[in-house]
């Protein structure tokens, strides 16, 4: 009998520029694939449901079925757990939220990070409240709960309990650079050389303190320019101001580069289409992302995997996720390191790009089937 399970998919058009829809597009991406490979024997059947704007990704070999979501996923995805959970083998619910009552056989839940208890400061009380009752409820009600490293494992197991090791199981994200393989030209940097970041403007991301590395950067290299390829803090609608502190403290992009007269050498694209970003990549002289927190850090395995020279944060799930062979910076929050750090990548040139073999390495063990076939094993309990 083929298995059936379901799996919510229910994103707004602004949350199409975030890491979350990124991880969904891509594991869908593998589980099509896997399911292209299969035994009609073997074979497994999945539903995705979406909301009104759908996903911009789809495929034949998947059924897509759209529900009115209003008032947002959490109803979606409550009413996908109550009126259709008894007809799948098992439902997978991406994103932290556990509906009360799930009426398939198997639940699984992602949880993508604990960031509102390490950084708390960047998380009004209500929705840090709201973020661990959603913890809680999924790791007592599901089958299996998945954090996308194992140090988002350890940190769960931290602050929730030991408990619940045995529940929580550590599948890394899925990497898909087929998204990233259609023919296209970089139209930004109009053949100047350049450093690259992609990263959705937040604090977290600390883009302010990559920007005034640049300024120091831009001393020894004056060709090169900075190019920051991700949605702006003005157009992403999930931020709000938390304080004016944490403000002054790390501004957004584009008043830091104003503020610094850096317009003409920091180019910001906001959210651009896979084949730009693509070419992106591959142009790029170094990639950078200087980030205070992660839950895995996509963009440092996508720059390896393409054979950029990759300069990332020090901290311990960066250096999981690009297997410790990245260049590292140990203070992300100090300018002058970071600088430093860049002109000497710049400075060492192709010696800096990972192997070839590392690169096959990391597509290889972040393949996007590679993933989808350890969430197989997962929502079926095998």
């Amino acid at each position: 009998m083929t298995k059936s399970i379901g799996i919510c998919a229910v994103y707004k058009q602004h949350q199409f520029a975030g890491g979350a829809y990124s991880f969904e597009e891509n594991l869908l991406r593998g589980l099509a694939e896997l399911r292209r490979t299969l035994t009609s024997a073997e074979k497994f059947d999945v539903t995705v449901f979406v909301g009104t704007e759908g996903i911009p990704w789809s495929d034949e070999q998947f059924t897509f079925r759209s529900l009115p979501d209003r008032f947002g996923r959490w109803p979606v995805e409550a009413r996908v757990a109550w009126r259709e959970g008894r007809n799948f083998e098992a439902l997978l619910f991406p994103n932290t939220f556990t509906p009360p009552i799930v009426r398939s056989r198997r639940a699984v839940t992602v949880i993508h990070d604990l960031q509102y208890r390490n950084l708390p400061e960047h998380w009004p009380l209500a929705k840090r409240a709201w973020m661990r009752t959603c913890h809680e409820i999924t790791l007592r009600r599901c089958d299996a709960v998945v954090a996308i490293s194992q140090w988002v494992k350890d940190d769960i197991l931290k602050h929730y309990g030991e408990r619940w090791e045995s529940r929580v199981r550590t599948i890394w994200n899925p990497v898909s650079l087929e998204r990233f393989n259609q023919p296209a030209e970089q139209r930004f940097t109009e053949g100047r050389p350049y450093i690259l970041c992609t990263a959705v403007d937040r604090p977290a991301k600390n883009l302010s303190t990559l920007i005034r590395a640049f300024a120091i950067v831009r001393e020894k290299f004056p060709d090169y320019c900075l190019v920051l390829s991700g949605q702006l803090r003005s157009a992403d609608r999930t931020w709000r101001s938390r304080s004016h502190a944490l403000e002054s403290r790390l501004p957004s992009a584009a008043e830091l580069v104003e503020d610094l007269g850096l317009s003409k050498d920091v180019i910001l694209t906001g959210f651009i289409a896979d084949a730009e970003l693509g070419a992106l990549y591959r142009g790029a002289s170094l990639f950078v992302l200087p980030s205070l927190f992660e839950g895995f850090g996509m963009p440092a395995v996508e720059a390896l995997a393409l054979g950029v020279p990759t300069l990332v944060s020090g901290l311990p799930v960066l250096r999981e996720v690009t297997l410790d062979r990245a260049h590292y910076i140990e203070n992300p929050l100090d300018a002058n390191e970071t600088a430093d750090r860049m002109i000497d990548i710049l400075q060492a040139g192709d010696s800096a790009r990972p192997a070839p073999q590392f690169c096959q390495e990391i597509r290889q063990r972040f393949a996007p089937a590679t993933i989808a076939s350890q969430y197989l094993d997962t929502l079926l309990g095998t």
